[in-house]
Formats: C-alpha cells, sequence, structure tokens
C-alpha cells in the first residue's frame, strides 16, 4: 500500500513530516517528495502550493512519478454551514468548483464540460475515515466542500456560493482540483479538512489563528486512517 498525501502549505503537513520514518526527500520541479514511512504504510507526503492549479500540478507528477494506491487531501476549510466550529472536520462526500461557470452552453454552474459536476470521494474510504473520527470522538460533518481560486470573506462572494449550492459545507482553494486529477487517472481520493474560519470579515485573522489547530485536528485523522489501511 502507498499513499500519496497532499497539503496546499507546509502548516497542513507539519506534523505528518514530523513522524515520517526513512524519508528519502526528491526535488522534482520546484516541488518537494518526502517518501517514507509512518505506521507501516509507504506514504509520500508534499507541499502543493495555493491554488486550482499548483494542485493539479502537484497531483499529476505524484500519480505519474510514485503511482500511489490512494491519494489524501489534507489540511484546513472555511465554513459556511453555521453548525460547524472551528477545529471541526469537514469529510466530503463530493466536491465541486463554485467558480465555474459555461452555463451559456446550458453546463450548470460548477460543471466543466465533459466532466462530472460533482467528483465522488471513494466510498470505502469515506467508511474508514467516520471510524477514525468516531474513535478520536471529534466532531465532523459529511457534505458537499466547494473549491475555487478566491479566499471568500466577503459577503457578496457568500451570498452567490449558497444560491448556487445551498448544501455546500465548506469551501477550500484545492481538493476539486485534486479529485478532478484522480478521475482522470481513476485514483481514489479521500479529502480530510478542518475548519479554520468561517468566510467571513473575520476570515483572514481567523485563518492565521487557526490553521495549526486544524491541521493537527486533520492530521490526527489521518494517522488513525493509516493504522488501519
Amino acid at each position: 500500500m502507498k499513499i500519496g498525501i497532499i497539503g496546499a502549505i507546509k502548516k497542513e503537513i507539519i506534523f505528518l513530516l514530523k513522524k515520517i520514518k526513512k524519508c528519502k526527500r526528491k526535488k522534482i520541479g520546484n516541488f518537494k517528495f518526502y517518501d517514507g514511512y509512518l505506521h507501516d504504510i509507504n506514504i509520500i507526503i508534499l507541499q502543493s502550493g495555493i491554488g486550482k492549479v499548483s494542485a493539479s500540478i502537484v497531483t499529476t507528477m505524484l500519480i505519474t512519478h510514485y503511482n500511489p494506491n490512494v491519494i489524501i487531501n489534507i489540511g484546513s476549510a472555511g465554513s459556511i454551514n453555521p453548525l460547524l466550529k472551528i477545529k471541526n472536520i469537514i469529510l466530503p462526500n463530493k466536491t465541486c468548483y463554485y467558480d465555474v461557470d459555461v452555463s451559456i452552453f446550458t453546463y450548470p454552474i460548477g460543471q466543466i464540460p465533459k466532466y462530472p459536476r460533482f467528483f465522488l470521494i471513494n466510498y470505502k474510504l469515506l467508511n474508514i475515515a467516520k471510524k477514525c473520527i468516531y474513535r478520536l470522538k471529534y466532531k465532523f460533518q459529511e457534505g458537499l466542500i466547494l473549491t475555487g481560486d478566491s479566499f471568500i470573506y466577503k459577503k457578496n462572494m457568500l451570498k452567490s456560493i449558497h444560491n448556487n449550492f445551498p448544501s455546500a459545507i465548506a469551501i477550500d482553494m484545492e481538493s476539486t482540483a485534486i479529485a478532478q486529477v484522480c478521475y482522470n487517472f481513476k485514483k481514489p481520493i479521500l479529502i480530510i479538512r478542518a475548519i479554520s474560519d468561517f468566510a467571513n470579515k473575520c476570515a483572514t485573522w481567523s485563518f492565521k489563528k487557526n490553521i495549526k489547530k486544524a491541521s493537527y485536528c486533520a492530521t490526527q485523522v489521518v494517522e488513525e486512517i493509516l493504522k488501519i489501511l
């Protein structure tokens, strides 16, 4: 079993990097790959950088150079559901772009032509993740996570997202791009994120304050998953 783990920024992968054993570092282009072991599972950890394009590049490189059996996207997310609190775990069962609009050609908001509107998360991995979260006694919510290339903090942006995706629970800037690449290569994907902010006027302050706490919680879940895979 070989698992690729992708985080956008170093704070989202730092706890795993501190624990990885027999680590071999390799630089490909501008990206660093950390290939080692954790709980007797071969893992490859990498920092994608922020945004959809960087996430797509890194995921493609990960698959072509290392061919992992499973890809896990780890990190933080902004809550757009009032029931979610800081550090709560987001366990997406599907993901979509909120900033894709080719509706003039009759496609619904979020859908890229020749692709599904929603990219589905692997059902078996979801069930494993749920068991691990229950074991850790963390609060979590399952549902739709949205991705776009903007850090959401303005009311008008959030209102538009709610109008187009009323059931969405959280937003980020990478997960759907990673899921789209996995869809192309037929790789199972799991997304584990924790809430760092509420996508409001205090979002930047909240993100900076809580990113480390959120990342730690997400890391704990990933570790539990590695123990039973």
